[in-house]
């Protein structure tokens, strides 16, 4: 939404040649105030320059896809750790972990996968101009992978703990939550 008004912004100011032609001395080509000097280059315009750091940050088609393909795989991923913290709390009789925890390591090296695709797809200006929110997202995609370890160890030990296991993976499940926030932030901020 910002993007969008910042565009608006642009094209009304760029739509209004008597507001161009008072930052350039009100159209006599002279220079105002006791320096006469200028802050910005000639012919530089913050706007103009503002407008195109935000669409040089505006996701591809092809970004598009991958940021809900992560999206998509962040939530699945979360959903089976949720399944996993539940039933492992409730159950009495020994489900089966080896299973679930092949297939909660399926799912999370799909998550890390599609993150990692969606970030290497950035050009050098997206790189630059998101490079606070790409950070955010690389640690919260560190912690998921750190939660996701602790769970597989619990799940794989020769004695599973339910209350060990529960607590993981609710763990997890509150990493994922937080990596699905970042990579909404960064969505939003590439107009997704």
């Amino acid at each position: 939404m910002k993007r969008i008004a910042l565009l608006m912004m642009a094209v009304i100011v760029l739509a209004s040649p008597c507001a161009l032609m008072a930052q350039r001395g009100g159209g006599r080509g002279g220079r105002s105030g006791a320096g006469g000097g200028q802050t910005t280059a000639p012919g530089t315009d913050t706007t103009v320059s503002g407008l195109e750091e935000a669409a040089a940050e505006q996701a591809t088609e092809a970004q598009r896809a991958q940021y809900q393909a992560a999206a998509k795989n962040t939530d699945a991923a979360k959903k089976l750790a949720e399944k996993l913290s539940q039933g492992a709390a409730k159950t009495a009789a020994s489900p089966n972990y080896a299973g679930q925890a092949a297939e909660l390591k399926v799912a999370l090296e799909k998550v890390r996968s599609a993150d990692a695709e969606f970030l290497q797809s950035f050009s050098k200006a997206q790189a630059s101009g998101l490079k606070s929110l790409i950070k955010k997202l690389r640690k919260a995609d560190d912690d998921v992978e750190a939660q996701g370890k602790t769970v597989s160890r619990e799940l794989e030990s020769a004695k599973v703990n339910e209350q060990k296991v529960s607590e993981a993976a609710d763990r997890l499940t509150h990493a994922l939550a937080n990596l699905g926030s970042q990579q909404k932030a960064l969505g939003t901020e590439m107009g997704m």
